[in-house]
């Protein structure tokens, strides 16, 4: 059987639809501020997410406001602990790998993602994705079931798969809120922007990452299998 590839935790995704069988490496790390929340506040989040300039189109708020809740979601809950850490007397031998017939909605659910960024590359193909974005697997709350269905499956890493689904679920968000955005402006007769064509590829980037983080997640092997399987749509 051929050998397919591992995902890795990313920040980038490429945009083709051929995305089974290849891989990036660069990591995908949430950021937030170390400083204790005050007592009048519930959470204090990074500077840098707080000083923005005051110039801003709307589809950078929008973007801003919804990586702002993602982060302090993830600075307030500490969700990036492992299962392991906050139970570390637990036996490791309970903590087996998920069934595998689980992890191929998932790699389908990735793979839809990639077509979606194909749509992205061009304005003239946001109707469509926007419509996908829309409908399942990608919609909500579809997309959070097959996580969901995965992550509970597995005890040992099942808080940064939540993790990781929150993250998928606020740039499915942005982007939907972008591009609406965008082709209203269209609409209306104006030109959509070089920065609104940028947010609304950032965003479907940091979709397929936060997926691509979430199967990171699997054990090697079963995550190699599923996307042969899913490569061979005859073999299903």
């Amino acid at each position: 059987m051929a050998l397919g590839w591992v995902a890795e935790p990313t920040l980038v995704a490429s945009a083709s639809s051929s995305w089974v069988g290849r891989i990036s490496h660069t990591r995908h790390r949430p950021r937030f501020s170390a400083r204790r929340p005050s007592s009048d506040t519930a959470c204090t989040l990074d500077d840098s997410v707080q000083d923005k300039p005051e110039s801003m189109s709307r589809a950078s708020v929008v973007r801003l406001v919804s990586s702002t809740l993602l982060i302090g979601s993830a600075a307030c809950g500490g969700l990036a602990a492992p299962a392991s850490a906050l139970d570390p007397q637990r036996d490791r031998r309970t903590a087996v790998p998920p069934p595998r017939p689980l992890l191929l909605p998932v790699v389908k659910l990735r793979a839809a993602t990639a077509k979606v960024l194909d749509l992205l590359e061009e304005p003239s193909g946001w109707e469509e994705a926007r419509s996908l974005l829309r409908s399942p697997p990608l919609s909500n709350p579809d997309f959070a079931k097959i996580l969901d269905r995965y992550s509970d499956s597995n005890w040992e890493k099942h808080i940064l798969g939540d993790l990781y689904r929150n993250q998928g679920l606020a740039s499915i968000k942005a982007l939907d809120e972008v591009m609406s955005f965008a082709l209203q402006q269209q609409e209306d007769g104006v030109k959509v922007s070089q920065e609104d064509v940028d947010d609304v590829r950032d965003s479907g980037r940091a979709l397929a990452a936060s997926l691509d983080d979430f199967l990171a997640l699997a054990p090697p092997e079963d995550l190699r299998l599923v996307k042969d399987l899913v490569a061979d749509p005859a073999r299903q």
